[in-house]
């Protein structure tokens, strides 16, 4: 048996044996920490969603609350708290592509 860029490779032809070692490739390579591209693509997939509502939460609730204090009490604040909002969701997007970006540097991911 030989290791090549994380695939084993059994020399015998029998059926039982490529089964096996096809078992033992995905052992190690989960030990190694490595992920199918599968899997990969979907991570992504949930990060973007993350980061998405991360911004769109906070910019959704501090809309509603300028509405509210525009038509409570008279001001004219909306645009104001849009912007905070932003800022916000901007600064918790941030967070979370730090926080991954750390994970996967420490091995993690």
């Amino acid at each position: 048996m030989s290791a090549k860029r994380g695939h084993i490779r059994h020399v015998s032809g029998t059926r039982g044996d490529s089964r096996l070692a096809r078992a033992v490739g995905r052992k190690i390579e989960r030990r190694m920490g490595r992920r199918p591209a599968s899997a990969n693509v979907l991570r992504a997939f949930t990060l973007f969603g993350v980061i998405g509502w991360s911004v769109a939460v906070p910019v959704a609730l501090f809309t509603y609350i300028g509405r509210w204090l525009d038509r409570v009490h008279g001001t004219r604040l909306t645009l104001s708290f849009i912007i905070i909002g932003l800022a916000l969701g901007c600064y918790d997007a941030y967070y979370w592509l730090a926080r991954e970006k750390r994970n996967l540097e420490d091995g993690d991911g």
